[in-house]
């Protein structure tokens, strides 16, 4: 492919970028690992984790830069102030939906499991944004996503056969989780390719994240349904206070109240998961100045292998390391040959696509082939 001989000189007479390169593919990784430990250190406390703490950093990491705007340098934001709060609303229980939905069914699945179903996303937001952002796919699009959904099953079939260690009810509660995240990102998509406004990103995520902290407070009736841990917490109204104090000691000091609380590390864990995720950000943003977003395609497909790997290490992923299989290598090989052939073409949409969840903001070098693609 010819971006891909241009992406080799572009990275190799640039160093900077190629470290940025190296950076952000080993923190992809990392972050993956600290958050499945992250969880696993909150199990007594997995509604406080995914559906308050996440969300409250969130918030607060969103709306300094928001409110810096704001009082520093007299931001109005006029058109952002028109956006019915309402259309917030749902993008932030859309993606609170799909936070509680990891957070539960984290537990209960492996890292090698988990990045390789974490792929759908390709395939699923290719069908929502067809019907929801009117987008029309290539048959090298097509061709991308059977690859990709191909890639998915060869290394599930064997689990299904062999009965390894896996439960699959949960896996489906995994997969579940993603539509909300894959609704959201168009809903998103949306304000981003408004043609009246630039809408600012910072105000945008700040109330998303707001929305989201409130809906995550609105399902706290659900910890009172009696299921066993690490699925809920059962607790009853009067023991909600402690639980509170218990998860704030968990998270903040490293307490164990419980029996079966496991939280030495807890803030550990989550500091450097929220830094990690700081750093990723920042890496996107420079390799976007530097170089070309194809990088993502590249970053986005080797991550895989590589958390695998580093899932498949129980001095890293506890008990939920998995040995690679052979069925798993070749699912690693094809999901990325279907990512590299997806990234071939641009996508087409009327109002002209700026942002992808694998590749945002991507460049072609090829746009003259483009005009002789076979859009379906």
């Amino acid at each position: 492919m010819a971006f891909l001989s241009n992406l080799k000189d572009n990275i190799l007479h640039n160093w900077s970028l190629l470290l940025s390169v190296i950076c952000l593919l080993v923190f992809t990784s990392i972050d993956y690992i600290l958050y499945v430990n992250w969880i696993d250190s909150m199990k007594n406390y997995n509604w406080y984790a995914g559906s308050f703490i996440f969300p409250l950093i969130g918030c607060l990491f969103f709306w300094i830069p928001t409110w810096y705007l704001m009082y520093v340098k007299n931001f109005e934001f006029i058109g952002e102030r028109k956006i019915p709060q309402k259309n917030l609303f749902y993008i932030g229980a859309l993606d609170s939906l799909n936070t509680i939905a990891g957070t539960l069914a984290t537990p209960f699945l492996t890292i090698v499991t988990m990045t390789i179903t974490d792929k759908l996303v390709l395939p699923l937001t290719m069908l929502a944004s067809y019907y929801i952002l009117e987008r029309r796919y290539s048959k090298t699009h097509y061709l991308g996503v059977f690859l990709t959904i191909y890639g998915i099953m060869e290394a599930f079939v064997p689990d299904f056969k062999g009965h390894r260690d896996n439960n699959f009810l949960w896996l489906f509660i995994y997969v579940l989780g993603i539509l909300p995240g894959v609704a959201s990102y168009c809903c998103k998509e949306i304000f981003l390719k408004d043609k009246e406004y630039n809408y600012n990103i910072w105000w945008l995520n700040s109330w998303i994240s707001t929305w989201q902290l409130l809906f995550g407070l609105i399902t706290f009736p659900v910890m009172f349904i009696p299921l066993p841990p690490p699925i809920g917490n059962r607790i009853t109204i009067k023991e909600v206070p402690q639980y509170f104090i218990n998860a704030t000691k968990c998270q903040f000091g490293g307490i164990n109240s419980l029996e079966g609380d496991n939280c030495e590390y807890s803030l550990l864990l989550f500091f450097f998961y929220q830094v990690i995720n700081t750093l990723i950000n920042i890496l996107m943003f420079q390799i976007i100045r530097q170089g070309s977003s194809v990088i993502f395609i590249i970053v986005n497909a080797l991550k895989t292998p590589i958390t695998s790997w580093l899932g498949s290490i129980p001095q890293l992923a506890g008990k939920h390391a998995q040995p690679i299989s052979v069925a798993d290598l070749f699912s690693f090989i094809i999901i990325f040959v279907g990512t590299l052939v997806y990234n071939h073409e641009k996508e087409i949409d009327i109002n002209k696509p700026i942002i992808d969840i694998d590749r945002p903001l991507l460049n072609h070098d090829n746009d003259e082939d483009d005009e002789d693609s076979d859009i379906l």
